[in-house]
């Protein structure tokens, strides 16, 4: 299956580094159920990630427009955080 490419036919090294981790867990020979687990729980918390990210965005007014830029899509994650975290506190105070 051919890999969609980024502009400039390069695939991002993120995906890269995924595709490469799915492969290497498919090749492989090793029937350890632990190593199963924690290449399950890896990435079922990078999928968790990606969706609260997703989540965020979309309660701030955001689009997806950028989605193949995590950067910004974790800089205005924690920026949504921040403020979240700073009403909390505030109304702890009063």
């Amino acid at each position: 299956m051919a890999r969609p490419r980024r502009p400039g036919g390069a695939v991002s090294p993120r995906r890269a580094r995924v595709e490469t981790e799915y492969e290497n867990f498919m090749g492989s020979n090793d029937d350890d159920p632990e190593r199963a687990k924690r290449f399950l729980a890896r990435h079922n918390a990078a999928r968790a990630a990606i969706n609260h990210i997703h989540a965020l965005q979309q309660i701030e007014g955001g689009t997806t427009q950028d989605s193949d830029d995590p950067n910004a899509m974790v800089a205005r994650a924690r920026a949504a955080l921040a403020q979240e975290n700073a009403a909390d506190e505030s109304e702890a105070e009063d």
